[in-house]
C-alpha cells in the first residue's frame, strides 16, 4: 500500500474495521482482518476519532488545521473548520461533540454537515481532555485537568462540576 502510518493518536471501531488516526503522517489507517487495507489522507495532525455505527461514519479531529473530517465508505466526504483545536470527540445521541483544547468548552455538531448547532460553556476551565457519554442517564462527562463536568445531554447544560485531584488523561462512562 502507498503511504504509511506513524504516531498513532486515536482508535475507533466501526463494524468489522478498526480505524487508527496517525498524527505524524496525517492519515487514518483502516484495518481489516489484522492487516492495514488502506490509508485515508485527512487534515493536519489528526488527534481524535469517533464512530457512528448507525450512520456508518467515522469522524476525525484534525488539530493542526482546526477541522473535523467525516469519513464514509472509507473516504473523506467532508472536512469542516471548527475554528479551534479539538483533542476529543464523542458521537452520542445522534450528535457529534467536539471537546475544545482551549477555554471554549464543547461544540455540538450536526453529524451530517459538521455545522455547529450549539456550544456548551464550562466555567473556569483550561481545556477539555476527554469526554464520555452515559446513555442511561443522558449525561456527558467532560474530563478537565482538575475537575469533571457533568452535562445533561438533553438540555446541554452543565449540571455539576466535580473537583478531582491531579490531571487525568482518560475518562470512561458505562
Amino acid at each position: 500500500l502507498p503511504g504509511a502510518g506513524t504516531d498513532p493518536s486515536a482508535i475507533a471501531i466501526l463494524g468489522n474495521k478498526i480505524y487508527v488516526a496517525n498524527a505524524s503522517t496525517q492519515n487514518v489507517a483502516v484495518i481489516e482482518e489484522n492487516r492495514v487495507t488502506q490509508f485515508i489522507p485527512v487534515g493536519r495532525n489528526p488527534a481524535a476519532l469517533a464512530a457512528d455505527p448507525a450512520g456508518k461514519r467515522v469522524y476525525v479531529s484534525n488539530t493542526g488545521d482546526k477541522t473535523i473530517s467525516l469519513i464514509t465508505n472509507d473516504q473523506v466526504a467532508l472536512t469542516q473548520s471548527i475554528g479551534a483545536e479539538s483533542r476529543a470527540l464523542l458521537f452520542f445521541e445522534n450528535r457529534l461533540f467536539a471537546a475544545l483544547d482551549s477555554k471554549d468548552g464543547i461544540l455540538v455538531l450536526d453529524p451530517a454537515t459538521l455545522q455547529t448547532t450549539a456550544r456548551i460553556d464550562i466555567p473556569n476551565i483550561f481545556t477539555v481532555i476527554s469526554i464520555a457519554g452515559d446513555p442511561v442517564h443522558h449525561r456527558i462527562y467532560a474530563n478537565l485537568y482538575d475537575k469533571t463536568a457533568v452535562i445533561d445531554s438533553t438540555t446541554l447544560r452543565v449540571s455539576a462540576v466535580l473537583p478531582t485531584k491531579g490531571s487525568y488523561e482518560m475518562l470512561l462512562a458505562y
